[in-house]
């Protein structure tokens, strides 16, 4: 089939563990503070209405690695801005199709003064192995991923996080559905 590419599992699991090389060899470029950055494996469903009826169409389970860039700035309220750099890389499955979805990006977080809870938000251009999926067909490989979210990090190093997550190909192919997937994450800090 046209625009498919086969997900290869060995090549998916090369991709993670470079991103997490990419962010433990990045280390010297961290911020300042203790908190160097973050791993999360997260997951969730995209919610559609077919006659009044609630269904999930597609889900998405990935791993994602953030570090945090150097630029960062505390208000004179506390409250912290930093911006981060994001890589991510999983799978997008609806019931029949699955494809291999990555990529990476910026991300910008807003803590509360004691760092206890976050707002942040990011976008990355993704690759999408396959866009033909049985029921919308995503126009192209090449997908953009925004997100806005929030986090609790309850300890040193837990992370728990709830996103809203917006997949679209910016309208460059002829075909845009595009779609919305809720995501929750848990991870650790380091």
């Amino acid at each position: 089939m046209p625009g498919r590419i086969p997900v290869n599992i060995n090549k998916m699991q090369r991709f993670v563990l470079f991103c997490m090389a990419g962010c433990l060899l990045g280390a010297p470029l961290h911020a300042k503070g203790d908190e160097r950055g973050f791993l999360v494996i997260r997951g969730g469903s995209s919610d559609h209405f077919n006659n009044t009826q609630l269904y999930d169409r597609y889900r998405q389970v990935e791993a994602a690695l953030t570090w945090w860039l150097p630029w960062q700035h505390r208000f004179s309220s506390g409250i912290l801005f930093k911006s981060g750099l994001d890589i991510h890389g999983g799978l997008l499955t609806d019931h029949d199709t699955s494809a291999f979805v990555g990529g990476i990006g910026p991300r910008l977080a807003f803590f509360t003064p004691k760092e206890v809870f976050c707002l942040d938000a990011g976008v990355s251009p993704s690759l999408l192995s396959d866009h033909d999926f049985r029921a919308d067909d995503f126009g192209g490989p090449l997908q953009f991923n925004s997100f806005i979210g929030v986090a609790w990090h309850p300890g040193k190093w837990l992370r728990l996080g709830f996103r809203f997550q917006h997949m679209s190909n910016g309208g460059i192919y002829s075909q845009n559905p595009g779609m919305q997937i809720y995501v929750a994450e848990i991870g650790f800090r380091f």
